[in-house]
């Protein structure tokens, strides 16, 4: 069986409370939100200084949802006496409801990350999982391996892409942005070096798959494959 529930978790030492909804098939998974304060404050103080209690159950998830947008409102979560920092209604996670960045920073928010990052720290923990994926030198054949699946997932994306269509207005636009524009002499020296350091590579194509790849120039042909790079299909 399946519950919605809303629910409230209570600052012990603070009376703070924090005010979300829950969908699970147990009620006793030990679920105790998924705010970012309050899951910062649970991690520094213990889940012991908590207290949760169920208020609600709901049929749905569209009827749990919708009873959390009732309560935790924009000024519900400017209020002092609770953790709640962004409205409810849509999932609850910081991740989901807040606004999307699509950047680039401007100065000040450059200098803010900045100043916060300034002297901090990693975690032995966090050291070590950098360490782990840090593999490169000293595990060459997982570095291959990880290589070939990186090309392969970078090509199931371009074939998706293709399905996407680019508008007139868009198309206009990129060609003014990049209208006079030329590369200066360093530019080219670089780009050239580059082709010449890349190992020598061949394109082929398949009519059945209806794919185009490229692979080592003295590679062997692969079955149904031929040489040549075809950009459209039929």
């Amino acid at each position: 069986m399946r519950y919605f529930y809303l629910y409230k978790i209570t600052d012990l030492e603070t009376d703070k409370i924090y005010v979300g909804v829950h969908e699970t098939e147990d009620l006793n998974d030990g679920y105790m939100g998924s705010g970012k304060v309050i899951r910062r404050m649970i991690n520094k103080h213990g889940v012991g200084r908590f207290k949760k209690e169920i208020l609600e159950f709901f049929e749905s998830r569209e009827s749990m949802y919708s009873r959390e947008k009732e309560i935790v409102t924009e000024e519900f979560c400017k209020e002092t006496t609770n953790y709640n920092i962004t409205p409810g209604g849509r999932g609850g996670s910081i991740l989901l409801n807040r606004k999307p960045f699509f950047g680039p920073h401007n100065t000040a928010s450059k200098k803010k990350i900045g100043t916060s990052a300034k002297g901090r720290e990693a975690s032995t923990e966090t050291r070590k999982k950098l360490s782990e994926n840090n593999f490169a030198k000293r595990n060459p054949e997982r570095q291959r391996e990880h290589a070939v699946y990186a090309g392969k997932r970078r090509w199931e994306l371009a074939d998706k892409s293709k399905d996407r269509v680019m508008s007139d207005e868009t198309k206009e636009k990129l060609r003014s942005a990049n209208l006079g524009k030329k590369h200066s002499i360093e530019s080219k020296e670089k780009m050239s070096n580059k082709r010449k350091s890349r190992p020598q590579q061949r394109w082929i194509h398949n009519n059945i798959e209806k794919k185009t790849k490229m692979i080592g120039k003295f590679d062997p042909l692969p079955n149904g494959w031929v040489e040549g790079r075809k950009l459209k299909f039929t």
